[in-house]
């Protein structure tokens, strides 16, 4: 699962500055931060640009007004050089992998407000990682059944079939 919940924001950002550090080339830009341009978003990239400077990750911040600036970025994602993307208050609410074209050594970070999240972000793909303050973590089971429901099409009504035969 790819949900991350506040006690395991640390090991996240870690994974940050892993891919960060097995860069070749110690100046090269390793993280593209993609940004919505709202009050939100600025006060966390400036806590998050403090972070990368402390552990020297080489980065990129992109600002986003809508999916179409993302997918006009996403030449750069396709650098090999590029480790690690974060989406800051944006990329919540639909399927990243729609947006950017994701290679197995890439992590996705989304940090965003905005709800739902897109399910296939939550539950499908273990590169993209969905931080969350508390809100999902309420509702897991049953978002979970769902997207599980829709997705492999099990069918309620076998299950209430099965009971009606006992």
């Amino acid at each position: 699962m790819v949900y991350i919940p506040t006690s395991k924001y640390e090991e996240a950002y870690q994974r940050i500055v892993d891919g960060a550090h097995q860069s070749t080339s110690a100046s090269s830009t390793t993280l593209l931060v993609f940004a919505s341009i709202d009050a939100d978003s600025i006060c966390g990239l400036r806590i998050l640009t403090s972070l990368f400077k402390r552990d020297a990750i080489g980065h990129k911040v992109i600002p986003v007004t809508n999916y179409q600036d993302i997918q006009a970025a996403g030449t750069q994602v396709a650098s090999r050089q590029i480790k690690s993307l974060v989406f800051l208050n944006c990329g919540g609410q639909v399927d990243v992998q729609d947006l950017i074209s994701l290679r197995d050594d890439l992590v996705v970070m989304i940090v965003d407000s905005h709800r739902p999240f897109n399910l296939y972000n939550v539950y499908w793909n273990e590169q993209v990682l969905c931080l969350d303050d508390g809100d999902v973590e309420k509702n897991m089971g049953v978002l979970r059944q769902a997207f599980e429901d829709i997705e492999f099409g099990s069918d309620v009504n076998d299950s209430d079939n099965e009971d009606d035969e006992d």
